[in-house]
């Protein structure tokens, strides 16, 4: 009798301390998954593949798409520079073109010959059906332009030739034009007087060009993103320059009044480096990301109240787990903001990735591996993100894709399978 009780309690001992591994096990696997970021797999299409000479080199710089309830509208470069010579290529300075939402009708609206502008860097902004963008360069001076078209193509007009003239803009205007009632803002990336960068405003119809500001070293240097806009003030970023030369964030009215640096990037753990991208606006807190900086140097999200305080780093990203550079612009949609990395845990492959507004619950909503090298902005049409490669695609030349945008995960599959072998053990014991 005595070694049958034995023999009993010995089993219940093993089981035990068996379900009490497990346990173990599955609570460190679910602390792992919790630091680790968690990857939703939503499922990445690419709807158009850009194509040696026919339609332009793919996008570069800060790229994205518009809509405007029918078409998509975007951008591509200069083609002449990368040996597409070839017979039956359509040779281009760069091209500004339209498709449907499903990857059809891709169409050319305009070609750039280079008198009229060459290499739009940025988004465009729409007003009606009239298009708005800028070239980094040609124009008369070779210094870039403002330029309009119809959204079928017609009627383009050069609104701006930038010049090296003290009262002008500077040069390369890299960063996307915002739209405020018939005034538009934008950015050079050079000013005459230095490369502190300048901001510009003037009319749709081309006229009142004026030159708000132009940067010095200390305020920042570098405009490479375009402006946000609330309550009759501007907001941007500089790449670099500041007090530590890793960039900063400025505020400005829309009159060129009351500029002031509103932070100084430290790079860093913590601190952020090199903003490459525009900065968003949510209640009276403004979000964006820094290409490098960071504890692994692989970029950074932020946010920061409007006047400057509270400045905070979200998240640092990490090339081994979560992808580098993010040098897109940031997108919002519902609670959480949602961005793309240019390289992911290898080169040339980017991440989309999500996170909540206070820095929570960051999440891979797929990598870009077979899709390319992404930069720019994301676009937001029902429920699917569309966005724009530089590299990638079946002649490497970038890409236009989309993605439906998964139900947020809470809790890691780990962190399911930990709480399924605490059920278990307790419907054994009833």
């Amino acid at each position: 009798m005595f070694t049958l009780l034995s023999r009993v309690f010995s089993a219940q001992q093993h089981q035990s301390t068996q379900f009490g591994r497990k346990i173990f096990c599955g609570l460190i696997l679910t602390v792992i998954a919790t630091a680790l970021p968690v990857t939703t797999h939503a499922a990445v299409t690419i709807i158009h593949h850009f194509a040696p000479g026919k339609g332009g080199n793919g996008p570069d710089g800060n790229p994205g798409l518009i809509y405007d309830g029918n078409k998509l509208y975007g951008v591509t470069l200069d083609n002449r520079d990368n040996n597409l010579d070839l017979p039956g290529n359509e040779l281009t300075r760069g091209t500004v073109f339209s498709m449907n939402p499903d990857g059809s009708d891709f169409t050319t609206l305009h070609n750039f010959s280079g008198t009229d502008g060459r290499n739009p860097f940025s988004s465009l902004v729409r007003s009606g059906n009239t298009l708005y963008g800028t070239t980094n360069n040609g124009g008369a001076n070779d210094f870039g332009t403002v330029f309009k078209l119809r959204t079928d193509g017609t009627d383009f007009q050069t609104l701006h030739t930038f010049s090296n003239d003290p009262s002008d803009g500077g040069s390369e205007a890299r960063g996307s034009l915002i739209l405020d009632g018939s005034t538009l803002y934008g950015t050079n990336f050079f000013n005459v007087n230095g490369p502190g960068g300048s901001v510009f405003r003037l009319q749709t119809d081309g006229s009142g060009f004026t030159r708000l500001k132009a940067l010095t070293g200390t305020e920042g240097t570098g405009l490479i993103a375009g402006l946000a806009i609330n309550n009759s003030k501007l907001y941007g970023v500089a790449a670099a320059g500041g007090t530590s030369s890793f960039g900063t964030i400025f505020s400005m009215d829309t009159e060129g009044t009351n500029f002031n640096v509103l932070h100084h990037f430290s790079g860093g753990a913590g601190g952020g480096d090199n903003p490459l991208s525009h900065v968003i606006i949510h209640d009276d807190i403004l979000y964006g990301t820094t290409d490098d900086g960071g504890v692994n140097g692989d970029g950074t999200i932020y946010k920061m109240n409007l006047d400057g305080t509270g400045f905070s780093i979200l998240h640092e990203f990490n090339s081994l787990f979560d992808g580098r550079d993010p040098e897109g612009s940031l997108l919002l949609f519902e609670d959480r903001l949602y961005g793309i990395t240019e390289d992911g845990t290898s080169p040339d492959n980017g991440i989309i990735y999500s996170i909540g507004l206070d820095g929570s619950n960051f999440q891979i909503v797929d990598t870009l591996g077979f899709v390319g090298q992404a930069e720019g902005e994301l676009l937001l049409i029902g429920d699917t993100l569309y966005g724009m490669t530089i590299k990638g695609g079946d002649h490497d030349l970038g890409t236009i894709f989309a993605v439906q945008i998964p139900e947020p995960a809470t809790l890691s599959l780990l962190a399911l399978g930990s709480a399924a072998l605490i059920k278990r053990r307790r419907s054994q014991r009833i």
